[in-house]
């Protein structure tokens, strides 16, 4: 999923926030992170190259939800766009990159 904010975001920030629910000691929801890749978009102010922080989500809190999430922030001018992205288990998040590189952003006056 994309989402365009103004404005400008912190990226450490934002992704302590993903984490967050895991020192939630009343959780059984653990947060592993699985790595980062770099990945790249068109965008209507050129290539923009982003890091993509992808996640693999276990425990008796998780049975309900995606095991694999992968979270991106592509600073812009006047604003970000947020990738967020969940799949079944976090094994198939390898090779997803290549799906989102593959979107482009062009805005139009």
């Amino acid at each position: 999923m994309y989402s365009y904010f103004k404005g400008s975001v912190d990226v450490n920030e934002a992704l302590k926030a993903v984490t967050a629910y895991s020192a939630d000691e009343s959780s059984d929801l653990s947060i592993k992170l699985l790595g980062m890749k770099i990945v790249t978009m068109e965008t209507s102010e050129g290539q923009k190259e982003f890091q993509l922080h992808q996640y693999e989500f276990s425990g008796q809190d998780s049975k309900s939800m995606a095991k694999g999430a992968q979270f991106a922030y592509v600073p812009l001018k006047d604003g970000y766009i947020e990738i967020k992205s969940q799949c079944e288990t976090a094994a198939e998040l390898a090779g997803s990159e290549l799906a989102l590189s593959a979107v482009g952003l062009k805005l139009k006056s």
